[in-house]
């Protein structure tokens, strides 16, 4: 009975009845995270924890570096550096079973370059998590092994890094029946064909990519304007391209020499760009003319913008979901 409470409040915390009546339950039994619930319910956005709601991190706290809570439920959390060891002795931990996102970034670096991926797969992966949506900082690997799993995993949101001469998805990750945002940092362009021709992709709504070094492939954006008809967000290094209903509006941040190549890719796709914005802090004028030939023959609104957007091929720490 209980079980099935938690299940249904978790599926939805914005039904504040279900969430009640769970807590109620949760207070009959003597467990106090029944009255933390009660007491947060009415909570509007996950806020940090105060020194007393810390006590949800229970046996995690030496391994959480921050995190959130929601309406009395741990909610975000962000992994600190731990050893290979401590790390084994998280997975399936009870204190998992609210959490909705996992940081794996700590800065730059993501704590899964130390750690065995098979154990990064299980953590995700283990029953306890089914609050589970959104991972981030992941290692390509793990990643691998976790769409390998036999039983589903309702994870809707990765991001993943790439390390050096990593080549890139391979296999369908048919574990992932969920997944609709993914994001790549360090892509290279053997990673991208890998995920161009992987059986996965089509289902994707969000896909993110952020090339390794600033190196972007010249023929690759094309493909995925036309290879995917349910995606709706596409970043691709300094492109970004916004499915409308009467077509893809792309903001390109970036010089002549990433334009002119963009342009000869884009001579496949253009009947399906309804409108182009080009930010840049002065393009030369036979690229403009270029540009502009572009736009009249496939029919695009243009706006020409001499405003950067800034340093494209920086590399946040966090990712945009």
């Amino acid at each position: 009975m209980l079980d099935t409470l938690r299940t249904a409040a978790l599926s939805n915390v914005d039904d504040l009845t279900t969430l009640r009546i769970y807590a109620d339950a949760l207070v009959e039994r003597g467990d106090p995270d029944g009255e933390r619930i009660l007491l947060s319910i009415q909570d509007e956005f996950p806020r940090e924890p105060s020194a007393a709601e810390r006590v949800v991190l229970g046996r995690l706290r030496r391994a959480v570096d921050s995190c959130t809570v929601f309406r009395g439920l741990l909610w975000d959390v962000t992994l600190a550096r731990v050893t290979p060891r401590e790390f084994t002795r998280l997975i399936g931990r009870a204190e998992w079973r609210t959490v909705r996102t996992i940081h794996f970034l700590r800065g730059v670096m993501s704590t899964t370059q130390r750690l065995p991926p098979w154990e990064c797969a299980q953590l995700v992966s283990h029953p306890v998590m089914e609050a589970l949506r959104v991972v981030t900082g992941f290692d390509l690997r793990a990643l691998q092994l976790l769409g390998e799993r036999t039983k589903p995993v309702p994870l809707e949101g990765i991001n993943v890094l790439c390390h050096h001469a990593e080549v890139g998805l391979e296999g369908p990750l048919s574990a992932l029946p969920a997944l609709r945002r993914l994001a790549v940092n360090g892509c290279s362009e053997a990673a991208l064909a890998a995920l161009v021709a992987g059986p996965f992709w089509p289902q994707l709504r969000v896909l993110e990519l952020d090339f390794a070094r600033g190196r972007v492939p010249s023929n690759g954006l094309s493909r995925l304007l036309l290879g995917n008809g349910a995606l709706e967000y596409l970043q691709y290094g300094p492109c970004s391209a916004v499915r409308d209903a009467d077509g893809w509006s792309l903001t390109i941040d970036g010089t002549a020499q990433w334009i002119g190549p963009l342009l000869v890719d884009l001579e496949s796709a253009g009947h399906l760009i309804a409108r182009a914005t080009v930010v840049n802090r002065g393009l030369e004028d036979a690229t403009r003319a270029a540009v502009e030939d572009a736009a009249r023959r496939f029919h695009w609104e243009l706006h020409l913008d001499e405003v950067p957007l800034g340093y494209w091929y920086t590399v946040g720490p966090e990712p945009d979901f």
